[in-house]
């Protein structure tokens, strides 16, 4: 940690620095229409690749998603026109480790 260049030259090295992390996206998913929302989950599914259980809990909240799923996630909330801004239910600020 003392030598500026460590980041570089160890693989192990974590940077210090805060990520943002979306927890659940049940407010986004009460805004898809009704007969889209089984359409909807199952793309989820597919795009994220995951059974239904872990699905659901990420849904939920009860684990917060990595960034590259909420961004795939965001992406099909707007192809069916919901702002992202308004889809996911909470964030929260962590290291990425």
């Amino acid at each position: 940690p003392n030598k500026p260049d460590v980041g570089a030259n160890c693989h192990a090295y974590v940077e210090d620095r805060l990520i943002p992390h979306y927890v659940g996206f049940m407010k986004g998913a009460g805004q898809v229409p009704t007969k889209l929302l089984s359409a909807f989950n199952r793309r989820c599914m597919q795009e994220l690749g995951m059974q239904k259980t872990r699905f659901y809990q990420l849904r939920k909240g009860e684990i917060p998603l990595h960034p590259w799923e909420a961004e795939r996630i965001a992406s099909i909330f707007v192809e069916l026109g919901i702002n992202e801004d308004e889809a996911f239910d909470n964030v929260v600020m962590r290291y990425d480790i």
